[in-house]
């Protein structure tokens, strides 16, 4: 019985094709552009999406970044929506907090944040771009927000972290390395990687944007624009470790490029961009080849949600499983039911 076992389960390997399709499973956080709370939602049915976040009446979060394997989410809101013009702030929430509450991080000299990222550990780093209104406006850049200071946050007193200037620069977007010790930004034309160590940075790519280091921290992701291009045509992938050539994948055509991340695995690039007559759409890649796939679609009877905007993967999200196969992507026989 036991050899029987065997050599079938031999049969089904080569049986099967060599290539293997896959859904996501987990959960996201996400904005939706009707709503503007902060929702999560089953990456593969976005019919099952609940608020998580009610926000305040005049609270407008408009970026978000969560913690990997911790329990805090970095915002970027409005600190009064009636005034949509240099009047952000930086926000963090715990998911273990009953009832969840928005704690305020930054003071109104930081008035025009752009885009945040929050380590494994919990620091957070944000760009800033405060233009002079009623406080002396702190200076273009990228700042830190150390971990350790988040418990010193008090609206009630308005008392606020430790916030240190890194890098004085025209920095758009932000990410931090896995091991907490590089950050990659880029600025209207280039892509750097900032060293936490030496404070110096390094240009990696003219002409790149959107910059997104891997899970492994090996490579780094990026979209590539063409001299005179508004819009990239394409994602370029590097390594970190040893130089050659970047991997590229085509981009679907598009209107405007919205953003560009990792699934947690490493496996797929994941990118957003508005399409017009369709809306924001979002597309996962495999990393080692194969048709990109639409994820987080919305069903058009769903009447809760217009379009996501921007989302993070919940910590619950992981790797991908292979669907209408019997076998998974570790092996295993798969033992559902395949319509």
């Amino acid at each position: 019985m036991k050899n029987f076992l065997k050599y079938f389960c031999l049969f089904l390997i080569f049986l099967l094709p060599l290539t293997t399709n896959a859904k996501f499973i987990g959960e996201v956080f996400f904005l939706d552009n009707g709503s503007n709370d902060l929702l999560i939602t089953p990456i593969n049915n976005t019919d099952r999406a609940r608020v998580f976040y009610q926000r305040e009446p005049r609270e407008l979060i408009w970026e978000l970044s969560v913690q990997k394997n911790g329990p805090l989410i970095a915002l970027i809101a409005n600190v009064d929506d009636s005034k949509p013009l240099l009047n952000s702030a930086v926000y963090i929430i715990n998911i273990n907090d009953i009832p969840l509450k928005m704690h305020r991080l930054t003071p109104d000299k930081f008035n025009f944040s752009l885009n945040i990222d929050i380590s494994q550990n919990g620091d957070i780093i944000f760009t800033n771009h405060s233009i002079f209104r009623e406080a002396q406006p702190e200076r273009k850049g990228i700042y830190l927000i150390p971990h350790h200071e988040l418990k010193k946050a008090s609206p009630k007193i308005r008392a606020f972290p430790k916030i240190t200037l890194l890098k004085e620069t025209d920095a758009r977007r932000v990410g931090w390395s896995p091991n907490g010790k590089q950050i990659a930004y880029d600025t209207i034309d280039s892509i750097y990687i900032f060293n936490l160590r030496t404070k110096r940075s390094s240009k990696v790519h003219q002409g790149g944007r959107y910059p997104a280091f891997s899970p492994d921290g090996s490579k780094l992701a990026f979209a590539h624009y063409d001299l005179g291009e508004d819009e990239p045509r394409e994602i370029r992938v590097i390594s970190l470790i040893t130089p050659g050539r970047p991997d590229i994948f085509k981009l679907k055509e598009h209107s405007s490029f919205n953003y560009l991340k990792w699934s947690p695995d490493g496996k797929f690039l994941v990118y957003s961009v508005f399409v017009k007559s369709h809306g924001d759409r979002i597309f996962a890649i495999p990393f080692n080849g194969g048709p990109h796939e639409e994820i987080l679609t919305i069903d058009p009877g769903n009447d809760r949600i217009k379009s996501i905007r921007s989302f993070d993967w919940a910590p619950s999200a992981y790797a991908v499983e292979p669907i209408n196969r019997l076998t998974t992507l570790w092996g295993k026989i798969k033992t559902e039911n395949t319509k």
